[in-house]
């Protein structure tokens, strides 16, 4: 297998595997109980590791947000404290579901090994939300936890890809999420409001844009030989069959 088929059949994996604890029932629980919204935890404490930076920035490093969303989420959150301790609060949160979520998973460590190569190697030229999360302090270093944190960095270098990969194929935010497999609801759930419009070149150009993302990934899992990339996708293949624990 090779970097690039790697990078195209672990995409889906990756991105559900690492956002999932965002979308757990813990951390709607914990962004209550600091007094925001799951929007402003989520959109401004994911921004948050790009430090106080204004909502403009966050919105231009998010890529796919609603602007007039990021600025809401902003404003919600630093009523309650500054967007980067919240990137912190996330990051913890993130560590303690991976402890709990992988903690029965044989050889986390070895994953988390693989999947830190891979990050480690990994180009953030024009990416500077993955660079940020890559920076991030992580709280523990028990190896579910730096898995699931891991995990989570890897989601965001995709994410960071796809904001160039989409707008050099022609499609704006909107228009991306429309073309994606979601549809609406992506649109919706990024802070766009309908009526939506859909020219009809949107496929075409997500199909693209999709394609580049992957060359964009791919030289990040050259740091892994071939036996490595076939144990590090049976790895999350088989995290991603596990009994979902919310």
């Amino acid at each position: 297998m090779t970097p690039e088929q790697l990078a195209a059949a672990g995409r889906r994996t990756v991105e559900t595997l690492g956002t999932e604890w965002s979308r757990s029932a813990r951390t709607v629980r914990r962004a209550r109980d600091l007094g925001v919204s799951g929007w402003a935890f989520a959109v401004a404490g994911r921004a948050g590791a790009l430090g106080e930076v204004s909502p403009s920035v966050a919105a231009a490093a998010l890529g796919l947000v609603a602007p007039d969303g990021v600025r809401e989420a902003f404003a919600a959150a630093r009523k309650v404290m500054p967007v980067s301790e919240l990137a912190a609060e996330r990051l913890a949160l993130c560590c303690r579901w991976g402890g709990e979520e992988f903690a029965g998973v044989v050889g986390p460590g070895r994953l988390a090994d693989l999947t830190g190569r891979v990050l480690d190697a990994a180009d953030a030229g024009g990416l500077p939300l993955f660079a940020a999360w890559r920076e991030m302090p992580v709280p523990s270093r028990v190896p579910a936890d730096l898995l699931a944190v891991r995990l989570y960095q890897l989601s965001e270098l995709y994410a960071g890809a796809a904001v160039p990969a989409y707008r050099a194929a022609g499609l704006s935010p909107v228009q991306a999420l429309l073309a994606g497999p979601d549809g609406d609801a992506a649109a919706l759930d990024h802070g766009w409001q309908p009526p939506f419009h859909r020219p009809g070149h949107l496929p075409r150009r997500r199909a693209w844009a999709d394609a580049a993302v992957v060359r964009l990934v791919a030289p990040a899992f050259a740091a892994l030989d071939e036996t490595e990339r076939a144990e590090w996708l049976a790895g999350v293949r088989t995290l991603a069959g596990r009994p979902v624990i919310v």
